[in-house]
């Protein structure tokens, strides 16, 4: 297993409630969004910006939560949304 992946398993175990204060407010609409499951082009149009903008967010979002697609992200994000 390469370094990069074992830290990222390693960073994933950080909570919600430790990740959440360092997502940026255009991270936290882009995720909001992720959860609706929309592409890139889609997400980008609801947020006025370009889907190469909300690629940079979401690898972003990828880098703080240690994940490895955006379906993990968007299913954790739902589960804190709901609590």
């Amino acid at each position: 297993m390469s370094d990069t992946k074992r830290n990222r398993r390693t960073y994933i175990k950080r909570s919600i409630e430790e990740i959440e204060p360092t997502l940026t407010k255009r991270e936290i609409d882009v995720l909001d969004q992720l959860v609706h499951g929309g592409s890139y082009k889609i997400i980008g149009n609801a947020l006025n910006v370009s889907d190469s903008a909300i690629k940079f967010h979401c690898h972003n979002i990828l880098n703080k939560f240690g994940a490895d697609s955006k379906v993990e992200v968007a299913v954790r994000w739902a589960l804190h949304r709901e609590r």
